[in-house]
Protein backbone atom coordinates (compact mmCIF):
# COMPACT_ATOMS: atom_id res chain seq x y z
CA UNK A 1 0.00 0.00 0.00
CA UNK A 2 1.27 3.46 -0.86
CA UNK A 3 0.09 6.68 0.69
CA UNK A 4 1.18 9.81 -1.16
CA UNK A 5 1.11 13.45 -0.06
CA UNK A 6 1.72 16.62 -2.08
CA UNK A 7 2.79 19.91 -0.51
CA UNK A 8 2.59 23.11 -2.60
CA UNK A 9 3.29 26.72 -1.82
CA UNK A 10 5.69 29.64 -1.81
CA UNK A 11 8.86 29.60 0.23
CA UNK A 12 12.48 30.65 0.46
CA UNK A 13 15.60 28.82 -0.70
CA UNK A 14 18.74 29.52 1.31
CA UNK A 15 22.18 28.68 -0.06
CA UNK A 16 25.02 27.43 2.11
CA UNK A 17 26.54 30.93 1.89
CA UNK A 18 23.36 32.52 3.31
CA UNK A 19 21.83 33.96 0.12
CA UNK A 20 18.00 33.86 -0.09
CA UNK A 21 15.57 33.58 -3.01
CA UNK A 22 11.76 33.47 -3.10
CA UNK A 23 10.41 30.41 -4.94
CA UNK A 24 7.32 28.30 -5.59
CA UNK A 25 7.55 24.62 -4.75
CA UNK A 26 5.70 21.34 -5.12
CA UNK A 27 6.94 18.39 -3.07
CA UNK A 28 5.69 14.81 -3.34
CA UNK A 29 6.12 12.46 -0.39
CA UNK A 30 5.66 8.82 -1.32
CA UNK A 31 5.42 6.43 1.60
CA UNK A 32 6.93 3.05 0.82
CA UNK A 33 6.33 -0.40 2.25
CA UNK A 34 8.86 -3.19 2.53
CA UNK A 35 7.21 -6.48 1.74
CA UNK A 36 8.55 -9.13 4.10
CA UNK A 37 8.54 -12.88 3.86
CA UNK A 38 5.30 -14.53 4.94
CA UNK A 39 5.16 -15.68 8.53
CA UNK A 40 3.55 -19.12 8.79
CA UNK A 41 1.37 -18.07 11.72
CA UNK A 42 0.32 -14.54 10.73
CA UNK A 43 0.85 -14.19 6.96
CA UNK A 44 2.90 -11.50 5.16
CA UNK A 45 4.91 -9.16 7.37
CA UNK A 46 4.93 -5.78 5.62
CA UNK A 47 6.74 -2.95 7.42
CA UNK A 48 6.92 0.80 6.70
CA UNK A 49 9.92 1.85 4.60
CA UNK A 50 11.64 5.19 4.20
CA UNK A 51 9.65 7.72 2.15
CA UNK A 52 10.76 8.90 -1.27
CA UNK A 53 10.61 12.73 -1.36
CA UNK A 54 10.95 14.56 -4.67
CA UNK A 55 9.62 17.78 -6.14
CA UNK A 56 10.19 20.88 -8.19
CA UNK A 57 11.25 24.44 -7.35
CA UNK A 58 10.62 27.42 -9.60
CA UNK A 59 12.69 29.34 -10.39
CA UNK A 60 15.69 27.03 -9.98
CA UNK A 61 18.10 29.23 -8.01
CA UNK A 62 21.63 28.52 -6.79
CA UNK A 63 21.78 25.56 -9.22
CA UNK A 64 25.03 23.64 -8.82
CA UNK A 65 25.28 24.56 -5.13
CA UNK A 66 25.19 21.82 -2.52
CA UNK A 67 23.51 22.05 0.90
CA UNK A 68 20.43 24.04 -0.07
CA UNK A 69 17.55 24.58 2.32
CA UNK A 70 13.91 25.32 1.40
CA UNK A 71 11.78 26.97 4.07
CA UNK A 72 8.14 26.00 3.48
CA UNK A 73 5.18 28.30 4.10
CA UNK A 74 4.29 26.37 7.29
CA UNK A 75 7.77 26.86 8.77
CA UNK A 76 9.15 23.39 8.02
CA UNK A 77 12.52 23.18 6.31
CA UNK A 78 13.66 20.78 3.60
CA UNK A 79 17.27 20.03 2.74
CA UNK A 80 17.57 19.18 -0.94
CA UNK A 81 19.72 18.86 -4.04
CA UNK A 82 18.84 19.70 -7.63
CA UNK A 83 18.50 16.83 -10.06
CA UNK A 84 18.62 19.12 -13.12
CA UNK A 85 18.53 22.78 -14.15
CA UNK A 86 14.73 22.61 -14.66
CA UNK A 87 14.27 22.69 -10.87
CA UNK A 88 13.55 19.02 -10.15
CA UNK A 89 14.79 18.16 -6.66
CA UNK A 90 15.48 15.26 -4.33
CA UNK A 91 14.75 16.05 -0.68
CA UNK A 92 17.17 14.52 1.81
CA UNK A 93 15.33 15.66 4.93
CA UNK A 94 12.13 17.55 5.78
CA UNK A 95 10.86 18.66 9.19
CA UNK A 96 11.22 21.25 11.89
CA UNK A 97 14.60 22.24 13.27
Amino acid sequence: MRNNQTIKGSGTVTSNSGEHAKVKYEIQIEKNVIHGAPDLSSGPSDVPGLPTITGRISPACFFGTQALTLTLKDGQTARFIYLNSSGDIHVNWIGRE
